[in-house]
């Protein structure tokens, strides 16, 4: 469960997406065709959403996940232990530098 406004805040930082276009993109991943989500009024604040993954979601998630595992093997099978360790390293870099933000790295 995590509520909207988390998603509002997460998903705005990264794409600077506004709220009616990420209310958007909720609707649809909660409507017939995809069902992915539900979307419920809080306990708390009956003008607070709260988003959880349906089953059909959940198993969208698990397959997305087992491709992505599938595809890594792919290419971590044609790299040595030396290259993996080193791509390791910089994705650990990247991750901390975007973690902390880019102000302090000007």
């Amino acid at each position: 469960m995590i509520h909207r406004k988390t998603i509002e805040r997460l998903i705005g930082e990264w794409y600077e997406l506004g709220s009616p276009a990420i209310s958007k993109v909720l609707r649809a991943m909660a409507g017939k065709d995809l069902k992915l989500i539900s979307i419920k009024e809080s306990k708390d604040s009956g003008r607070e959403k709260v988003i959880r993954l349906t089953k059909t979601g959940q198993a969208t998630v698990n397959e997305m996940m087992e491709r992505t595992e599938a595809f890594i093997a792919l290419i971590s099978d044609r790299l040595t232990d030396e290259e993996i360790a080193n791509g390791m390293e910089f994705m650990s870099r990247v991750g901390a530098i975007v973690e902390r933000g880019f102000a302090d790295q000007q």
